[in-house]
Formats: structure tokens, sequence, C-alpha cells
């Protein structure tokens, strides 16, 4: 069985003009937002080539935002990277599930989860980054290329995909003007960790298709200066952003994985992992006892 390294606690969102804004720039922190799951976590290894990477955002350059999604097609949208396996097809499948426990904030009882992980990176010297749009959808094919989607904008109001109904073929929204807070240096800082966990109701998953999850970042800019002006309200070029928080894309690559598929595993309580680490401490120093007599 597998354990979380993360604490549930839950994060009001702060709304900002109506938006949320869940923080997970601490250790431990996580928050609910349209019925999906966010914490901050560290899980080591967790870079290119150890977890399993299906989309990986490299921007380059002096770009302050990345933005992309998974797909076979040999020629990437956005700024996804080329390089295989990093950018690729998703199947439902390979995405491993996780029951609720009780007594987590947000997680409903009885509800079983897809887990998504996130390995960011940024320069430690400027650590902030805003993860501005998650959104989710299901093909049927494997190498799509046509969402909906700008290169430097926000991703706006309509569907991701045209392919499909809305309604037959989304399976998450984060929402227009939220956003998710990060920080490289949570966990110290460094590739090869997981700095969040994003977590989905199965039920929202309406059909054994191929998954596809698009993501933005630091698209609204910096002290500011955003990078499309219908993004933000009229206060956009005042010298403030969306929200009040500076958080560009600012150095290497952002990269989504999963866990290889597993029995379904359940997200505990803090206090349980730790309980058990204990237990299982004090019967191996038991052990080493009695073979020593």
């Amino acid at each position: 069985m597998r354990f979380l390294t993360v604490t549930f606690i839950l994060v009001l969102g702060v709304s900002t003009a109506g938006a949320t804004v869940i923080n997970l720039t601490t250790l431990d922190s996580s928050g609910a937002l349209n019925g999906g799951l966010f914490a901050q976590g560290s899980q080591q290894p967790a870079g290119t080539g150890v977890f399993d990477t299906f989309l990986k955002l490299s921007p380059g350059g002096n770009q302050t935002y990345s933005q992309g999604y998974n797909t076979d097609a040999k020629n990437k949208p956005l700024d996804d990277n080329n390089a295989q396996p990093h950018t690729r097809s998703l199947a439902l499948s390979a995405i491993p599930l996780f029951n609720c426990a009780p007594g987590i904030p947000g997680c409903l009882a009885g509800e079983q989860y897809r887990q998504f992980k996130l390995d960011i990176n940024q320069q430690a010297n400027d650590p902030l980054l805003s993860l501005d749009r998650v959104i989710i959808w299901q093909l049927p094919n494997p190498d799509e290329t046509d969402a909906n989607a700008v290169g430097g904008q926000a991703f706006g109001a309509g569907p991701l995909f045209s392919d499909v109904p809305q309604a037959t073929g989304e399976v998450y929204d984060s929402g227009f003007g939220n956003q998710i807070l990060l920080s490289y240096n949570v966990v110290g800082g460094g590739s090869g960790k997981s700095d969040m966990f994003l977590y989905i109701p199965n039920e929202d998953f309406k059909n054994s298709d191929f998954v596809y999850l698009y993501s933005e970042f630091g698209v609204f800019g910096k002290n500011g200066k955003v990078d499309d002006s219908s993004s933000c309200t009229s206060t956009a070029n005042s010298g403030w952003d969306c929200h009040g928080v500076a958080q560009d894309q600012n150095a290497g690559f952002e990269e989504w994985g999963v866990d290889a598929p597993a029995p379904t595993s359940q997200v505990p309580e803090p206090a349980s992992i730790m309980l058990l680490g204990s237990f299982l401490l004090a019967l191996g120093l038991w052990g080493r006892k009695q073979m020593a007599r």
C-alpha cells in the first residue's frame, strides 16, 4: 500500500474579484477547488526519468509563462517539450486510484480519486510560480493537437476541445481567474521533487478514453504586466497583477507525471502514517533482539 507524504490541511481560498487562490507555498498545505484537491507535497525522487512523466513544458528563452497539454502528435503544441516519452498520450488505466480517508478536509468519504503529480522548476531567489489553470479532458484519439488555446494567453471560456461536446469530454476545470500558488523552495528546491499532488474524483472520468491535461503557468505575468490584458480586471495595468502576487515562470521546465498503476491505495491522515512508522520501527527493534538471543 502506498502512503502520501503530504498532510491535508484545508487552506481557505482567498477571493480576489471573484477568483479563488489556493496557497500551497507552505509545507503540508492543501485546498479544494471546483471538486479537485490540491496538496503541496514532496516525493523523492520525482524528476524526469524517475516518475512517469506524460507532459513536460519547456518554454525556453525569457518567456515568463508556459502552457500546453499532453499528446502523441509528432508536432507538439504550445510549449510542449518534443522529447519522447516525456510528452505523450495518457491512458486512464495508467492513472493510480486512491481511496479517501475519513476526516480529510475536502475529501469525500467513500470517494475514489485519480492522482496526478507536478514538479516545477524556478530560480531559488525567485521561487514563486502560479498554476493559473488546469483542465482535464477525455478524447478517443491519442494524438490531438486542436485545443482551443492561444499561446501566451490565459484560457478563457468555452471548451478545451471541439471534437466532442463539452459535457462529454470535460472531466475537470480549475476555473478561469483562479490560481494555485506554488513555491520551488518549500522542500529545499532542486529538481527531482514533487511539488504538488492533484486528486480528481474518479467518477468525473466519463469513459476509458485518453486523458488530456492542459495547464498554464505564469500567464498573468509579473508586476502587473499581464500577457493578455483580457485576463484581468481594469486594474491590470496599474502595477498590480490579477491576484497581487508576482509568479512568472523563470527557469527550467514544469512536468506532470503519474505513479505506476497499483492496487487502490488510501489517502491517509498524517497521524496514521506516523503511527504506522513507529509500529514498524518498534517491530524491527524487537526482531533484532530476538535474533541476538
